[in-house]
């Protein structure tokens, strides 16, 4: 399930029911069924209404009789209770056909049927009952860019928003909106692998995704975790596999991991059932390797397996059931199972038998993962001639007056600055390259092809002025990118500058102190929501995001909670952008007095493992500091300080350095007091 506030409001229906409290289960469930009515014209993916239904019926056979509510309220509570219960059983037929059709239309995506892209816009627009709009240059480019790129939920999700903007104006929301948990679920199902377990007690075989997400954190640890309910065996055996497939990422790709954490999250879709079949622990450290190889998964294969501490393939109970279940599954095609595993008899799908990880991720992949290594190869071989490419600039003037087309180095050189500065903190080096092919190719403009290089280099340049806190070339860069994408008519990255302009102007006033910016902050990144629209999911969110922090920063903490608030709406719970809109809101709820409720997301950003990044990490010490200073609390308040000033000393950064000064000479401290009380 992609959309965070289903899953949050059925998995605090869990903890309840775990919990065995009566008024806790009260308030999960009532809370669940409140959303269900305001989302009444929304449809579910087909696994989402069973457990409704279970939850909603053991209320009213339940919860609802430990209640100390009189006869007639309690009536009317049933009442009201089945209403939402005949409403999701009429619904689930339509549900099911939205669903049919979405998934046939990603599938289509995925395998390049549509004719072009004029006829995946009448496809999707045909599904969502709404009128075609034109064709914009942006969209046009999104499909030719998802046609070049594995398919994957990085290449996948840019294509989408691009569409959803497309087609999602205020007109066509009302018939968008009631599809959206449906169009995404179906994404995921194309991006995705899926799992079969069994229940240990009932012996009950199921066939469910298990979504992986996989993120490098360049000052982090490995990292593991699930968002549902899973048992330490099954978690045991899925961080094993990470080890495994750090080892064989590392042998074969050395530099994808030099000083670099895996952050990995799984979730099941299902937020109330638990989980203890330890077998999808070999599933997760394939897709761990193909989302930092960028390789496409098999929609229609199943694994079923465990990683041993060498690497072997280890058997796994009731394999026989869970073939038999796989093979007369619609929508399994192959099983991949351990070598040593008893025969089993199938009438339809292949099986195929690994005996190692290294021979499961080769199988699995097969000619994708051929063709990564090869590209590994040619990036070596590129790394080799970056010197020749930031040559002295006099040695470039020929290359200016013939204006060279766009050649595939380029694009490699693009590539590896943006790898430079955002995964080895090397700005110096980024910087290089990326004003050698601005200076390559002059200042006038020429081809849309050289015009959009030249705007990509101006925003990975505005992104390491920014980093390095040099604000004058920040905003220049960010002007010129924007000029370049207006040039090229593409809205999407017209916003996109706008919003970086806004954040830079946002730097001046929590760096530099200079809060008559936050003003022209805020107008810049209404700008670009403005610009935007309601197509693109997570921009629009990113926005609601930095407009809450402009408000923080005007004092204004009502609206700087409102719109953070809002913002979460746009991000699964995973995703780094809805944890750090999440600290916002913790420093806002500080600042609006609710301290109790402010500490306890502090914290548990605090621990988060997509906010362990030195950034992160001393921006939420400082925060929990300002807290317990506020309420009086010095003790703890001064070893949150002494944290954060650990973690500031250690990341190096002049900018964090700086924070964290304003924040002692605010509490009337230096660092010599701060550590000698």
């Amino acid at each position: 399930m992609q959309r965070s506030l289903l899953w949050t409001l059925m998995q605090r229906v869990q903890h309840a029911l775990k919990s065995g409290n009566s008024e806790a289960q009260d308030l999960a469930i009532s809370n669940l069924q409140e959303f269900l009515d305001n989302a009444c014209p929304e449809y579910f993916p087909a696994f989402v209404y069973p457990p409704l239904g279970r939850v909603l019926r053991y209320y009213c056979a339940n919860t609802l009789l430990q209640l100390a509510l009189s006869s007639e309220d309690r009536q009317y509570v049933r009442d009201v209770f089945t209403a939402t219960l005949d409403r999701l059983e009429a619904q689930k037929q339509k549900a099911a056909e939205i669903e049919r059709q979405m998934q046939t239309f990603m599938a289509r995506l995925k395998i390049r049927e549509f004719a072009d892209i004029d006829d995946v816009l009448a496809s999707f627009c045909r599904i969502a009952g709404i009128e075609i709009p034109e064709m914009p240059q942006e969209l046009v480019h999104a499909y030719r860019l998802l046609g070049k790129s594995p398919f994957t939920t990085a290449s996948l999700t840019p294509f989408l928003e691009t569409l959803l903007k497309t087609v999602v104006s205020e007109a066509g929301a009302a018939q968008f909106t009631p599809l959206r948990y449906i169009f995404w679920d179906q994404a995921a199902e194309q991006t995705q692998m899926k799992a079969v377990l069994v229940n240990p007690f009932s012996q009950e075989v199921r066939i469910t995704r298990l979504d992986v997400w996989t993120t490098l954190d360049p000052h982090g640890r490995d990292h593991l975790a699930f968002d549902n309910r899973v048992d330490d065996c099954l978690l045991a055996s899925c961080r094993q596999a990470l080890e495994i497939a750090r080892r064989f990422l590392e042998q074969r790709f050395p530099d994808l991991l030099e000083r670099k954490g895996i952050q990995v999250t799984c979730r099941f879709p299902d937020p109330i059932a638990s989980y203890s079949d330890a077998s999808v622990s070999a599933l997760v450290g394939l897709k761990v390797v193909g989302d930092l190889l960028h390789l496409p998964v098999d929609p229609g294969a199943i694994i079923s397996a465990e990683v041993d501490r060498s690497g072997k393939i280890r058997p796994v109970n009731h394999i026989t059931a869970k073939v038999v279940a796989a093979d007369v599954h619609p929508d399994v095609a192959a099983f991949y199972l351990p070598i040593e595993s008893a025969p089993a008899r199938v009438a339809r799908i292949a099986l195929r038998r690994i005996a190692t990880f290294r021979e499961a991720v080769e199988q699995y992949y097969g000619a994708a993962y051929q063709q990564k290594q090869q590209q590994i190869s040619r990036r070596k071989l590129l790394k080799g001639v970056v010197g020749l490419a930031v040559a002295p600039l006099g040695f470039l003037t020929f290359k200016n007056i013939l204006q060279h087309p766009v050649s595939e180095q380029d694009g490699w050189l693009l590539e590896y600055a943006q790898e430079l500065y955002d995964k080895q903190s090397n700005y110096q080096k980024a910087q290089e390259i990326l004003l050698t092919l601005l200076n390559k190719f002059g200042d006038l403009r020429s081809s849309s092809e050289i015009n959009q290089l030249k705007a990509q280099a101006f925003t990975h340049l505005g992104v390491i002025y920014r980093q390095t806190y040099r604000h004058k070339a920040c905003l220049a860069a960010f002007n010129k990118a924007f000029d370049y994408w207006k040039t090229l008519h593409n809205q999407g990255q017209q916003a996109e500058q706008l919003l970086h302009i806004g954040i830079a102007y946002l730097d001046t006033v929590t760096v530099s102190g200079i809060h008559q910016n936050s003003e022209l902050a805020l107008r810049y990144i209404h700008q670009a929501h403005d610009m935007a629209g309601t197509g693109s999911h997570s921009f629009e969110g990113r926005c609601f995001k930095w407009e809450g922090m402009a408000y923080y920063w005007l004092h204004e903490y009502d609206l700087a909670q409102k719109y953070t608030t809002a913002s979460l709406e746009y991000f699964d719970e995973s995703d780094l952008e809805y944890q750090v809109s999440q600290q916002y809101w913790g420093m806002e709820l500080s600042k609006l007095g609710s301290y109790d409720h402010a500490g306890h997301i502090l914290e548990q950003c605090l621990r988060h493992p997509a906010l362990q990044s030195a950034w992160n990490q001393a921006r939420n010490l400082r925060s929990l500091g300002e807290l317990y200073f506020s309420i009086g609390d010095r003790q703890q308040a001064l070893v949150f300080a002494r944290q954060a000033a650990s973690v500031t000393q250690a990341s190096n950064s002049p900018v964090l350095t700086t924070l964290f000064q304003k924040f002692l000479t605010q509490h009337g401290l230096t660092l010599t007091t701060l550590f000698a009380e």
